[in-house]
């Protein structure tokens, strides 16, 4: 298993930045965490971590990233 570190630039030029968790042999398929609410890539107690890389001991290719404004990724948070 291998974590690489992403950035996507959007067209309003701010960057999003993420993990992908790659399992050791070519992926069966990807799978998209999605954030809950305004908490980074790590998740609530790790749990993103923890499922992240049980998809990719599982063969699959596992993404995760921080909404804007929060952790890594650029911006502010949305108003409420």
């Amino acid at each position: 298993m291998k974590e690489e570190w992403f950035e996507l630039t959007a067209p309003d030029g701010l960057v999003r930045r993420g993990i992908l968790t790659l399992p050791d042999s070519p992926a069966a398929s990807a799978v998209i965490l999605l954030p809950a609410g305004l908490k980074y890539h790590v998740g609530p107690h790790g749990l993103n971590v923890q499922l992240a890389r049980s998809l990719a001991a599982a063969g699959h290719l596992a993404l995760r990233f921080d909404p804007l404004g929060v952790g890594e990724s650029d911006g502010a948070l949305p108003a409420a």
